[in-house]
């Protein structure tokens, strides 16, 4: 077993999680779409008093926002996935790790006490294993995706809200 949780999860699951990140920043691209389409939707379709222009624009944001939600439902159950197969193979590595105890050991300790050291206390590791490098990763992304919109938008602004 590995010494360090996080080379423990990327040598088990570098294939999932590079697949995972590359669903969130997808995530992350289509959620920022909402935002222009608002700016939009009030700029052009609603001050020009442009009914098909307004149509257009509101079914594209709902298009978006159904997609970016789609995206999230997608993350998490992804992330879900990653953690209960990684924490059914800890648990098949503990497994063979206790049957490489001695004999005398499983006449002193009861089977009860086992069960419940692979099942109940690696239970918070598999919560961890799938969002370990998945979520600050999302957040990271988000925080500046939504910083670099603002400073599209207006530099001064974007200033005043880091700050």
């Amino acid at each position: 077993m590995e010494s360090n949780l996080y080379r423990y999860i990327i040598r088990r699951s570098l294939r999932q999680q590079l697949i995972l990140t590359a669903i969130i920043f997808i995530s992350i691209a289509v959620s920022l779409v909402p935002l222009q389409l608002q700016k939009w939707i009030v700029n052009d379709a609603i001050e020009m008093k442009n009914l098909g222009a307004l149509l257009f624009y509101c079914a594209a944001f709902l298009v978006a926002v159904l997609a970016a939600g789609a995206l999230k439902y997608v993350i998490t159950n992804y992330v879900g996935m990653i953690s209960e197969t990684m924490l059914r193979n800890l648990r098949t590595e503990l497994y063979h790790r206790i049957l490489r105890f001695p004999l005398p050991h499983f006449r002193n300790t009861s089977s009860g006490q086992l069960i419940a050291m692979m099942v109940g206390e690696v239970e918070e590791l598999g919560i961890f294993f799938g969002e370990a490098l998945s979520t600050p990763l999302q957040h990271g992304l988000t925080l500046i995706a939504l910083i670099g919109y603002m400073v599209y938008l207006n530099p001064w602004m974007a200033l005043a809200g880091v700050a």
